[in-house]
Parts: C-alpha cells; sequence; structure tokens
C-alpha cells in the first residue's frame, strides 16, 4: 500500500509513504490508486473559538473528474451533490471507512 503525503512512522510496516506530489505526478498518483480517500478538516479551533471545518475539498470535485475510485468523509453537502450508495461511499468513522476500502479493494479483484 502506497500513502502520498504523510511522512509518519505509525503506519503499517506493508505501506510505503511517499513525499508530496504536484502537477502530473499528482493526477498519475490519483489514477494509479486502487482506492482514494477524501479526509476533510472537521471541528476547528482558531483563538479558542470553535468552527464547523470543512463540508468539502478540493478532492471532492479533483478524483470524480479524474474517474478515480474515492471514498469521501460524509457531510450534509457530499450527500446532496453524491449519492453514496450509486457513486461515492461515504464514512464517518475509522470503522465504516476500513469497511469501504476492504470492499473497494475486494470488487477491484473481482473486476
Amino acid at each position: 500500500m502506497v500513502m502520498v503525503g504523510p511522512t509518519e512512522e505509525s503506519f503499517s510496516k506493508n505501506w510505503r509513504v511517499c513525499p508530496a506530489v504536484h502537477g502530473y505526478t499528482y493526477v498519475k498518483a490519483l489514477l494509479d490508486a486502487k482506492v482514494c480517500i477524501a479526509p476533510l478538516t472537521r471541528n476547528v479551533v482558531i483563538d479558542g473559538k470553535r468552527y464547523p471545518g470543512d463540508e468539502d475539498t478540493t478532492r471532492t470535485y479533483e478524483l470524480p473528474a479524474l474517474g478515480a475510485f474515492f471514498i469521501h468523509q460524509r457531510t450534509g453537502y457530499v450527500k446532496e451533490i453524491f449519492d453514496e450508495n450509486k457513486e461515492v461511499p461515504m464514512f464517518d468513522d475509522a470503522e465504516e471507512l476500513a469497511e469501504h476500502i476492504m470492499r473497494g479493494l475486494s470488487d477491484e479483484v473481482t473486476a
């Protein structure tokens, strides 16, 4: 498994963490991926004041435009623009995300 971006040491030994990529290399990384994930920054605190955070991200639009298989963090706004049962699987927690990842990998093997 390859993860692009983070440099944390806590990932599985089976994962390879790559440096951030840009431009065509970014597009190629997304297209080569078996599963892409669109996480959001939620519940942001700035100067002690809590803000709701993101409802969408550039990946919300980039990934379907590329035709990449992706899983999106569930928000009210994203549920309005995508059908989570037909177009884009969505998740609220790590368990649901893991289920979608395993299903996505399984579907790819049988496709």
